[in-house]
């Protein structure tokens, strides 16, 4: 008589723990967090309960009860020390799943990322080349939470300037030659210069009024002065008077 309720209550019983394991099953963590060159981080996904995300208390954000979808901006996930950038996640819960995926910057140098127990991590550069991802993925976890470590490299300056600010630039033959090149376009501005000076003067002597070139070459060059004396008048015939 006893088997009856005994079996009745391993039944109930695994019933229960069905419905517990079918619950946190259900319970999933997946979002898509991309993070600009600032720090500020565009999130969206699905999760259960929003409440887990204790960051969106200083956020902007939607969340969807029939869809559990959820939209987010946000500067909270992010710090800067020098030019260590340090991506802080955390959430408070249990999850039968979590997927994180991260997008960093293009210009993004990883120098270290730690997951929480359950958590495995695999980084790569998108196919287009325009972010770095990220990915952390698990199941059955417990207050998941990533840190990640990186610093931006200098992108926007040209390659040579880009070495050069990180300390290991190398000299190429085209920097050996810029100096000679230089010191060549110097002198040849000289020449032109001097070239054109005396073109303009050319043009201006041509254009002087005659008078005034006579009296500027007898400045250089002054016409002697016949010291000779002067020829001898010859004498009236004298008048004969009748």
């Amino acid at each position: 008589m006893l088997s009856i309720p005994l079996t009745a209550i391993l039944a109930g019983a695994a019933l229960g723990q069905n419905d517990d394991d079918d619950s946190a099953i259900s319970n999933q963590l997946v979002l898509n967090v991309y993070i600009d060159e600032g720090g500020r981080a565009l999130i969206n996904g699905y999760i259960d309960d929003p409440g887990s995300l204790a960051f969106l208390n200083s956020s902007e954000y939607t969340y969807e009860e029939d869809s559990r979808q959820l939209y987010a901006i946000t500067s909270s996930l992010t710090s800067k020390i020098k030019d260590n950038w340090i991506l802080n996640f955390e959430s408070d819960g249990s999850y039968g799943e979590c997927q994180i995926m991260f997008y960093l910057p293009a210009n993004a140098k990883l120098k270290g990322i730690k997951c929480s127990t359950g958590l495995e991590n695999l980084i790569y550069v998108a196919d287009d080349r325009d972010s770095v991802i990220a990915e952390v993925q698990g199941y059955d976890i417990i207050n998941p939470a990533v840190d990640i470590e990186y610093i931006l490299q200098l992108s926007e300056l040209p390659a040579a300037e880009s070495g050069i600010a990180a300390g290991n630039a190398t000299v190429t033959s085209d920097d050996v030659r810029y100096p000679y090149k230089a010191i060549a376009m110097v002198i040849l501005l000289a020449i032109g210069s001097g070239i054109l000076i005396f073109f303009l003067r050319s043009r201006s002597i041509s254009k002087m009024p005659a008078e005034h070139m006579t009296f500027c070459m007898s400045l250089k060059h002054p016409v002697q002065q016949d010291r000779t004396l002067p020829p001898q008048l010859e004498m009236p015939m004298p008048i004969r008077w009748r």
